[in-house]
């Protein structure tokens, strides 16, 4: 097997697994859309926190692969992205968050939480559960969630 079929199987592998943590926290979260991105956001601090290999590819080798491989792989990181957009757009609708424009929103969200789970791990180590609730407390107000603004 050559680099581009290793590195293209382990990132379907690593998005697909992130698909499924998050899948499972939404069904087991509340309806609303505040309970939606607070599952979101915990499930992505907990993945990348107990999957930092994972994590970090994911973060940094998209770009590395080519042709089909770089399709797939984009589609399924372009389809979670956009649960977390639906999520805000919801949020939105319902004026519970103040985001003009949704997919703005979960851009500057993704850029928020990329590397938060790392802070679960090292020398200085805080708890999965203290990265979580300090990064739901960032994300609800960047979102301008209602009541924490």
């Amino acid at each position: 097997t050559d680099k581009q079929s290793l590195l293209a199987t382990l990132m379907e592998d690593h998005l697909t697994m992130r698909q499924e943590a998050l899948d499972a926290a939404l069904s087991q979260a509340g309806d609303s859309p505040l309970d939606q991105l607070e599952a979101f956001t915990r499930s992505r601090v907990r993945f990348d926190a107990t999957h930092p290999l994972a994590a970090r590819m994911l973060e940094a080798e998209l770009r590395s692969l080519e042709g089909d491989a770089h399709a797939r792989c984009a589609s399924q990181v372009a389809a979670y992205e956009r649960t977390l957009g639906r999520v805000l757009a919801a949020g939105a609708d319902a004026q519970d968050f103040a985001v003009p424009a949704p997919a703005l929103a979960a851009a500057a969200v993704l850029g928020l939480l990329s590397g938060a789970g790392a802070y679960g791990r090292g020398p200085d180590a805080m708890p999965v559960d203290r990265v979580q609730r300090i990064s739901w407390n960032m994300v609800r107000r960047a979102v301008g969630a209602r009541g924490y603004q």
